[in-house]
C-alpha cells in the first residue's frame, strides 16, 4: 500500500432511496460543514429509486449547495448497485483524493468532513470509520480493523481507483446486505490500513434524542431479513443440511426471547412501564430473529430495501 499522502479534495457519496425528507436534513446539515482551509469539496449522488428523483426531491435539496454537486441514477436496486455507481460518477467527475460515504437518513456534525480529513491524514490511513451518536462504541480511536461498514467512512481515491485496488461492491449482496463489510473486509486483505476514529461523528436522522420506537421496529424486521438471507443463501449453495446446522441457531433466539417474555410480565407487574415495554420490543426482536432463521430454510431471499423504511422522517 503506497505511504499516506495530505489530503487537500474530497468528494461526499450518498446514495439515495424513497426517502425526500431525511435527505433533505442531510443536506442542511452538509451545508453546516465546516470545510477545512485549502480543501476541494464536492458532492455525489447515487439515486436508486427505480424512476429518477432528480426533480422531486434530489435537485431542490441540493441546488442551494456552495459546491459542485454530481448526480447519477441508478435503476438497478440494492446497495452495491448504488454505491457502485456512486463510485464510478466520483472518479469520472471529481479529482478527489478522498471519497466519503454517509447515508441519506444521517445528520452530520459541522466538524464531520474535518474529522474525517484530519484521521486519514494523522492516522496514516487508507480507510477511517468514524462514529455514530449513540452507537456503542466497539474499539478505541486509532484502533487497526480488519473491515467496516459504510455508514460513516472515508477511503482514498486509490482504494477504489483501477490504477490501484480498483475494488468495487459485490452486486450478489444487493439483497442480502453487509456488501460493505465484504467490502472493506477486501480491501484490508489487500493491504489497506483501517482505522478507527473519534473525531468524524454524525447522527441518527432523530439526532441527540430517544430512538423513535418505529425506527427500532424496522430495525429488529431488517436485522430478521438479514438471519433469513444467510440461511437462504446456503440452502442454494450448500443444501438443506449445511442451511439447516445455521437455521438451528434460531433455537437459540427463541430461548432468548422466552426469557424476555418473562421479563415483560415482572415489569409490568411491577408498575415499570417503559422497563416493561424495551423488554417487550427486545423480546419481539429475538422472536423474528428466530422465524427469520426457519424461514431461511425456504432458500427464500428476501430484500433489504422490502422491509427498509422509505423516510423514517416523513410521520413525524
Amino acid at each position: 500500500m503506497q505511504p499516506a499522502q495530505r489530503i487537500t479534495s474530497a468528494a461526499l457519496l450518498v446514495c439515495t432511496y424513497r426517502r425526500p425528507q431525511t435527505f433533505a436534513r442531510l443536506m442542511e446539515s452538509v451545508a453546516a460543514l465546516t470545510i477545512p482551509p485549502g480543501l476541494s469539496f464536492e458532492i455525489v449522488i447515487a439515486d436508486n429509486n427505480p424512476e429518477s428523483a432528480f426533480e422531486t426531491y434530489v435537485s431542490p435539496a441540493t441546488s442551494g449547495l456552495p459546491w459542485p454537486v454530481h448526480y447519477g441514477h441508478e435503476p438497478v436496486a440494492g446497495y452495491s448497485s448504488a454505491r457502485n455507481r456512486a463510485l464510478a460518477v466520483a472518479l469520472a467527475e471529481t479529482r478527489a483524493e478522498a471519497f466519503l460515504f454517509t447515508d441519506d437518513d444521517m445528520i452530520l456534525d459541522p466538524g464531520w468532513l474535518a474529522g474525517h480529513v484530519r484521521s486519514l491524514d494523522e492516522l496514516a490511513a487508507d480507510v477511517v470509520n468514524g462514529r455514530i451518536h449513540g452507537v456503542r462504541e466497539r474499539f478505541p480511536h486509532g484502533a487497526a480493523l480488519e473491515k467496516c461498514g459504510a455508514g460513516n467512512v472515508s477511503f482514498r481515491r486509490h482504494v477504489v481507483d483501477p490504477a490501484g485496488l480498483g475494488l468495487r461492491f459485490d452486486p450478489a449482496y444487493n439483497t442480502l446486505g453487509m456488501e460493505d463489510q465484504a467490502f472493506f473486509r477486501e480491501a484490508s486483505a489487500r493491504g489497506a490500513r483501517i482505522r478507527q476514529s473519534d473525531w468524524p461523528l454524525l447522527f441518527n436522522y432523530y439526532g441527540e434524542g430517544p430512538v423513535p420506537e418505529a425506527e427500532v421496529v424496522n430495525k429488529m424486521r431488517t436485522t430478521a431479513t438479514m438471519q433469513q438471507n444467510e440461511v437462504a443463501l446456503a440452502r442454494r449453495e450448500r443444501g438443506f443440511l449445511p442451511a439447516a446446522v445455521l437455521a438451528s441457531k434460531g433455537v437459540v433466539f427463541g430461548l432468548k426471547g422466552l426469557g424476555l417474555m418473562a421479563e415483560t410480565r415482572v415489569w409490568t407487574l411491577l408498575g415499570k412501564t417503559e422497563k416493561a415495554r424495551k423488554s417487550a420490543l427486545s423480546c419481539e426482536k429475538e422472536l423474528l430473529k428466530m422465524r427469520g432463521r426457519f424461514a431461511g430454510l425456504s432458500g427464500e431471499l428476501v430484500s433489504r430495501q422490502d422491509v427498509r423504511r422509505s423516510d423514517p422522517a416523513a410521520g413525524e
